[in-house]
C-alpha cells in the first residue's frame, strides 16, 4: 500500500591546509568544500542542494610551555565563507567569521583541562533582500573549560 520511492543522500567534505612555520609563529591557511545533495529519483527534485565553500586561516603563537594564543577567520578578504542552497535561495549566505583565544593546558589529577579565554565576531547576510531581519553581527566574549583524558605517554 506504500509506493516505493527512492532517496539518494550524496555529501562530501573536502579540505586542504598548508601549515607554515616562522620561527614560534604558526600559520595554516585552509580551504573547505562542503556539498550535501538529497534527490528524490521518482519525483525528478532535488529535496536538499548545498555547497558551502570555507576559506579558513589559522595562526597560533605560544606564548608559554602550555599557554598558547591563537587567531582565526572564516571568510578571508574577498573570499567570504559562503553558503549556496540551490533548493531554497532564501538561505543562501555570506559569513565572516574572527575570533582570538587564549588557551592553557594543564594536568588536573591524572587528566587533562584545557581552559579557552576567546572573543569571537560573526557577520552574516543573506543573499534575498526579504530576509533583511535575519542579517546579524554577533560579538561575544568565552571561558570554555574542557577536561579529559590525557594522552597515554603524551606529556600535559
Amino acid at each position: 500500500f506504500q509506493q516505493k520511492r527512492r532517496l539518494d543522500f550524496w555529501t562530501s567534505v573536502s579540505r586542504i591546509e598548508y601549515t607554515r612555520h616562522w620561527g614560534h609563529l604558526t600559520i595554516t591557511p585552509q580551504y573547505k568544500l562542503m556539498l550535501l545533495r538529497l534527490r528524490d529519483q521518482e519525483r525528478d527534485t532535488n529535496l536538499l542542494s548545498e555547497i558551502r565553500s570555507i576559506p579558513i586561516l589559522r595562526v597560533e603563537y605560544p606564548l608559554m610551555t602550555r599557554t598558547s594564543l591563537r587567531a582565526g577567520f572564516q571568510g578571508i578578504g574577498p573570499f567570504s565563507y559562503r553558503v549556496k542552497d540551490d533548493t531554497a535561495d532564501r538561505n543562501s549566505y555570506e559569513q565572516r567569521t574572527a575570533f582570538v583565544t587564549i588557551t592553557n593546558r594543564s594536568g588536573y589529577y591524572g587528566y587533562e583541562l584545557v581552559t579557552i579565554l576567546g572573543i569571537n565576531k560573526d557577520q552574516r547576510e543573506y543573499d534575498t533582500k526579504f530576509a533583511d531581519a535575519r542579517n546579524f553581527d554577533s560579538f561575544s566574549l568565552f571561558v570554555r573549560a574542557l577536561v579529559g583524558f590525557s594522552d597515554y605517554g603524551r606529556p600535559i
